[in-house]
């Protein structure tokens, strides 16, 4: 991702980070759908649970218009570094 965020264009980084994410959920609950760990009562919470991923979508885009490109690049690096650090001291 930090290959993408400084090579890239502003909104189509957004648009393969959106992307990307679409990939690994589709993958991880296709998994939980092929081991069986998807309960009825897993099931009953996906139309509320899409809902408020639409919700944050129309959010984050609201957002994203009124922030600075350079402001978001250095909050996904800085994010990106404390992750990184925080896997170094934790096993």
């Amino acid at each position: 991702m930090v290959v993408l965020c400084l090579c890239m264009e502003f909104p189509a980084y957004i648009a393969t980070a959106a992307a990307i994410a679409i990939m690994v959920d589709m993958s991880r609950i296709s998994m939980y759908i092929a081991q069986g760990a998807l309960e009825r009562i897993h099931i009953m919470w996906i139309i509320p649970l899409v809902v408020v991923a639409f919700l944050g979508v129309v959010i984050g885009r609201r957002l994203l218009r009124r922030l600075n490109e350079e402001i978001v690049r250095k909050a996904v690096l800085a994010a990106l570094l404390l992750v990184g650090i925080k896997m170094l001291f934790v096993t």
